[in-house]
């Protein structure tokens, strides 16, 4: 109930990064009126059964799939990057519903104008200012699958460094500081 007005504030807005930004002021505007209605739910949502759950579930799938149809549309246009749009759905409402849950801790230091231009940039720009590898552990492109890699002076963290990175990516690497490995 709180969130119905997300589909009005989107509704004839056909940029998908417009529709959005739009969204997440809306959220926030919800989690600064409704401010106990949100921990409310937070908090007693695992007490709900039956008919209530699926009402409330319902609710939320709705509301997170007027995000992921906009985060599918900027896909498609090339605006956003390939990600799973059900997961920065998530993510995305995660992000606004910081607002009500971590006021405790930014209240004094953080304007609800400069929390939602931080959601925004957080979103569609990241934190970072560099490329930063995938966490460990997961797939990484296979770049170099099918060439080999030939790494001079590779004794060293740098070369150990160099190496592993060619290997990671599909590479056969021959690689050289006192004698081929």
């Amino acid at each position: 109930i709180a969130f119905e007005g997300q589909g009005r504030v989107v509704k004839n807005i056909q940029d998908p990064v417009e529709r959005l930004k739009r969204i997440i002021r809306s959220r926030i505007d919800v989690m600064h009126d409704l401010p106990s209605a949100i921990l409310l739910m937070y908090q007693e949502a695992n007490a709900l059964t039956g008919d209530l759950l699926k009402s409330a579930l319902k609710d939320e799938r709705r509301n997170s799939g007027s995000i992921e149809a906009a985060i599918e549309e900027g896909i498609r246009q090339g605006r956003l990057k390939d990600m799973n749009p059900r997961l920065v759905s998530s993510f995305l409402n995660l992000l606004t519903d910081c607002w009500e849950l971590k006021l405790w801790d930014i209240r004094k230091h953080v304007s609800r104008k400069e929390f939602e231009e931080a959601v925004v940039e957080c979103f569609f720009n990241g934190v970072s200012t560099e490329k930063i590898p995938p966490v460990n552990g997961e797939k990484t492109t296979q770049t170099f699958s099918g060439k080999t890699m030939l790494v001079l002076n590779s004794g060293g963290e740098m070369g150990d460094a160099v190496v592993s990175a060619f290997r990671d990516r599909g590479a056969k690497v021959a690689a050289y500081s006192r004698g081929f490995e």
